[in-house]
């Protein structure tokens, strides 16, 4: 049994419908604990044609944000494009999935610019990202233009509004640096993973601020401290 929504259809504006399973609460209980542990999406994309320094956030960039999180609650996501019986409009369905059999599904249909390949790839990859992020609660850190350049809508000077980088904690640099010693002395992934995810699920704000800090401001540090653990894992397993 499936209860439905459908939003009414306006011909200036996207179209969307929402289902789900009988029940969710084993889901909605999952989703909880991603969000609690989800990370800011980092802006890596560059978006030039709204202006020379535009950046958003790819969907890889989306998925690298919760990826983990999603797979620790026994949550996946399947996105597939279907057919949409209006011209010109492409669709794309979502599954949020729950190992319990719980679901939530939804589907979104937007106008497409430019009929050729190119436009139905660009519709069909900008709604892969706003139905993922939308479903799962992953927000990019930052200032976020894609979504301008796609509708044409700019802030004031042709500019959207900046979202300030998040301060650094006090207590940062000595946190970060006790993870580097213990790999310099040969620790392994396991115990960024288990810091990591200690300071993320931590109900103090300013652990939870260390792992948001890390991945906005830190996260070439990051990756470069996990690839010297992922070495160490390496030594261990072949001695």
């Amino acid at each position: 049994m499936t209860d439905t929504i459908e939003t009414p259809l306006n011909p200036s504006q996207t179209h969307s419908t929402h289902s789900r399973s009988q029940t969710i609460g084993k889901l909605a209980a999952a989703l909880s604990k991603t969000q609690g542990a989800l990370l800011p999406a980092r802006q890596t994309k560059k978006q030039v044609a709204f202006k020379p320094d535009g950046t958003y956030a790819g969907l890889d960039d989306c998925w690298a944000s919760a990826r983990s999180a999603l797979a620790e609650n026994g949550l996946a996501i399947s996105q597939t494009p279907v057919e949409s019986l209006r011209p010109g409009w492409a669709r794309l369905t979502t599954v949020l999935m729950h190992t319990s059999d719980e679901w939530i599904e939804s589907t979104y249909s937007m106008p497409v610019e430019k009929n050729n390949s190119h436009g139905w790839a660009s519709a069909n990859s900008y709604m892969r990202r706003s139905a993922f992020n939308s479903v799962v609660g992953v927000v990019s850190m930052g200032e976020d233009d894609d979504g301008n350049a796609a509708s044409g809508v700019s802030g004031p000077n042709g500019k959207p509004p900046s979202a300030p980088l998040p301060r650094k904690p006090p207590t940062y640099d000595a946190w970060f640096a006790g993870l580097e010693k213990k790999v310099d002395k040969g620790a392994g992934s396991a115990v960024l993973v288990t810091a990591f995810m200690a300071a993320s699920k931590s109900k103090d704000p300013e652990k939870k601020d260390l792992v948001v800090y890390l991945n906005s401001v830190e996260r070439e540090k990051w990756e470069t401290l996990k690839s010297k653990a992922a070495e160490n894992d390496t030594d261990l397993g072949g001695s």
